[in-house]
This record gives structure tokens, sequence and C-alpha cells, in this order.
């Protein structure tokens, strides 16, 4: 896995603090398009009922790109931060972090207090482990 940046833990636990508002705001985003988009179905099957809501379409349309666009953004914004994002709905992110020839990552999601947990790059969630469990050369 190659990443422009590594972080150590102290850079990836400063970084939360422009994380942190950019993945609620995401999870925000994505919690309000889900029932947009359902709307948005309903009101296709409407149409072709033969119901002229061909307005409430487009203006559910512009709503959808308008939060897209801004999602989009934000998944930049982190992108140029050096984070990894992993799952929208839980705020999981992933900060690349390297020691001697290891790469891993340093895992924490929206919620949590500071960055506790950490796991390989072929591991995933699923294999996250405590910082107190890290290998003696993955400190700072």
């Amino acid at each position: 896995m190659r990443h422009s940046r590594h972080f150590s833990l102290d850079e990836a636990n400063q970084a939360l603090a422009h994380v942190v508002p950019l993945l609620a705001r995401l999870k925000d985003l994505h919690t309000t398009t889900v029932p947009l988009s359902a709307r948005l179905e309903a009101f296709w099957r409407r149409l072709d009922a033969g119901e002229r809501v061909l307005e409430e379409i487009a203006a559910l349309q512009r709503e959808l790109d308008a939060q897209s666009q801004e999602a989009g953004e934000i998944l930049r914004r982190c992108e140029e931060i050096g984070c990894v994002v992993r799952d929208v709905q839980t705020g999981l992110v992933d900060f690349p972090s390297r020691a001697e020839d290891a790469e891993f990552y340093l895992c924490w999601h929206l919620g949590e207090d500071a960055i506790h947990s950490w796991h390989g790059v072929d591991e995933g969630l699923a294999g996250r482990k405590p910082l107190s469990s890290r290998p003696g050369h993955i400190l700072h």
C-alpha cells in the first residue's frame, strides 16, 4: 500500500481536529441522502403512473446533487489531510503510518476521543488492536 503521507501517532491525533468536523458533516449528509433518494424514487414511480411531478423530481435531484458535491469535497479534503475514510456511517478513518519497514494504519472512528487502535494494512476493522498491544517500534 503506497501513501503520500505517513502519520506518527501524535500527528494523527492532531489531525483529528480537522477530521472530526469533516466526518461529522459527511455522516449528516449520508443520513439525509438516504431518505431523499427514497423520496426521489417514489416521485419517479408517480411520474411513471402519469402524475405531473417533474418539478418535485428536479428539486430533489438538485438537492441530492448539491449534497453529493459537498460529500465529494469533504472526501477530497480528507485525502489532502492524508487520512483514508473507510466508512461514512460510522466515521471510520485510517491514518497510514510506518515504523521501520512496516506499514500499518492508526485506526479511529467518530466518537472516539483519540486514536486508540491500529491494524495491519491487510487486516481492516476486524484486525483492530489496542495501541497498547502494538510492537515496541510503533510509538510516536
